[in-house]
């Protein structure tokens, strides 16, 4: 934009203008497929990208019925086949790690879990102390002096 035009319509060199309306926007949308900025209006599929490529199947198994894990460049049908002379075994996603407490008989599901210092393990709020959560990293009590070990916090303080 030139500065003769910045001092008729006082628009900033800030953000940029809707492709598809015009209007000057701050914070304008950039589309991923055209490289087009639109506004809130026109942003996502409401401007009608033409340059919009559809994202293709995930490939299923025809017995399991359970989505595969394609290489890039794989071939189709000899993972399918792979898949499928393994027992319905091979090419399958990782499982979802479980963030559920270690500790014996809890079942917490803390949305955020904690971890141990010693072990690594996740915990619940109630779990969080090693002599809580059958710790294994924790040293044999003939090896302490009292026969506990002491839980110690750690404070850290903003500066």
């Amino acid at each position: 934009m030139r500065a003769a035009d910045r001092e008729d319509t006082g628009f900033l060199e800030v953000g940029a203008r809707c492709h598809t309306c015009g209007t000057g926007s701050f914070l304008p949308h950039r589309c991923r497929s055209c490289g087009h900025s639109y506004c809130d209006e026109h942003a996502g599929r409401a401007h009608g990208c033409e340059a919009r490529r559809p994202r293709p199947a995930p490939l299923r198994c025809p017995l399991c019925e359970r989505v595969l894990r394609a290489p890039a460049g794989a071939a189709a049908d000899a993972l399918v086949s792979e898949h499928l002379d393994s027992g319905c075994t091979s090419h399958l996603p990782p499982a979802p790690a479980a963030a559920g407490c270690c500790a014996t008989n809890c079942r917490a599901q803390p949305t955020v879990p904690l971890r141990c210092a010693r072990c690594g393990k996740a915990t619940c709020v109630q779990h969080r102390q090693p002599e809580k959560h059958q710790c294994g990293a924790l040293a044999p009590r003939a090896a302490t002096a009292a026969g506990t070990i002491p839980a110690r916090a750690v404070v850290v303080r903003a500066g």
